[in-house]
């Protein structure tokens, strides 16, 4: 994975979409904070589709991000898993010394495994399963780069919450195109692909 390019593609993106993107990901980020993250998947389904679609041309505005609600359950059974993996990491992450080491690993790699099974299901109709294993795939093809790619994604997208200058709001759709094009390049990747069932 080539993170400078892309993350220029990200920015690239963001620039072209700029107002769409801002107000899909306050809807997404309110719609997941008020719902304590029960309607994320869905939300984060229909964001990620909202840049995959103006990736490829197609129109689509932020009544997109609504348009997965039939993905509730599986999408959801996702953020479950990421919700299980985050509190283990989190539970880990009080060894000391290595702990915070822990933290940071998983962050990054729970991200993008999240982000390509969210996909896998609201794109390619993947049962909720399938979906993991293949995001699993695609990750190990080059574990590595695509780490660092979400970890420098994660803090482009969160670069306003951690400088209190820049608000959050303006930072955040980064974090969506970022993984968005992470997506379509993985998602095209050939490692045998796992039928829904």
């Amino acid at each position: 994975m080539d993170i400078s390019k892309g993350i220029r593609e990200s920015f690239e993106l963001y620039r072209q979409n700029f107002s769409t993107l801002i107000l899909a990901t306050l809807v997404v980020a309110v719609g997941s904070l008020v719902t304590a993250g029960i309607l994320a998947g869905p939300l984060v389904g229909g964001l990620l589709m909202l840049c995959l679609k103006r990736m490829r041309g197609e129109h689509a505005g932020v009544n997109e991000v609504f348009a997965y609600f039939n993905k509730f359950v599986p999408t959801f059974l996702i953020v479950v898993a990421m919700w299980i993996a985050m509190f283990i990491a989190g539970a880990l992450g009080s060894i000391p010394l290595v702990g915070f080491l822990i933290r940071i690993a998983v962050g990054p790699a729970v991200g993008i495994l999240f982000i390509l099974a969210i996909g896998l299901i609201v794109e390619r109709n993947l049962e909720p399963m399938a979906a993991l294993k293949q995001a699993l795939q695609y990750f190990m093809t080059d574990p590595v780069m695509i780490w660092m790619y979400s970890f420098v994604i994660g803090l482009l997208s969160g670069i306003g919450a951690i400088l209190f200058v820049i608000p959050v709001i303006l930072t955040m759709p980064l974090g969506a195109t970022g993984m968005a094009i992470a997506y379509r390049e993985l998602s095209n990747r050939k490692i045998g692909a796992i039928t829904a069932k």
